[in-house]
């Protein structure tokens, strides 16, 4: 599949089957079409915007009407802090969300991330080593 028709079929399409039967979201995933690099999903966030701004850009009249319930339009932009900036800085900020969660998850709610449950999810979620 070419790019621009991926990124249409990741974006704008329901996914459906051939015989019209809806398929659930990760079945782009499983079919190997689904964008995995990093690069590729900061383009699809792009046009994500591009396609907000082409509605506005069709409905600029009754947007225009509501712009100012949006917020103030003239905060300056924000300098690229705070947060993580590498990729390297990901594997021990969620190791540290995970730990916070877990510990919280005990004192507040009494609970212990344990069981096929847990392990399912931490399993999906631990960042795989490059091989």
């Amino acid at each position: 599949m070419e790019r621009f028709g991926l990124r249409n079929t990741t974006l704008a399409h329901a996914y459906l089957a051939k015989n019209g039967q809806i398929l659930p979201p990760w079945e782009l995933f499983r079919a190997g079409l689904a964008p995995t690099y990093q690069a590729e999903i900061i383009v699809l966030l792009q046009c994500v915007v591009f396609a907000v701004l082409s509605i506005l850009l069709v409905f600029e009249k009754e947007y225009s009407g509501l712009d100012s319930l949006a917020g103030p339009g003239d905060m300056a932009t924000p300098k690229p802090d705070p947060g993580i900036s590498t990729g390297a800085e990901i594997k021990p900020v969620i190791q540290a969300v995970c730990t916070e969660v877990d510990r919280r998850l005990r004192q507040e709610c009494g609970v212990i991330a344990k069981g096929p449950v847990f392990n399912a999810f931490k399993s999906s979620l631990v960042p795989r080593e490059a091989a």
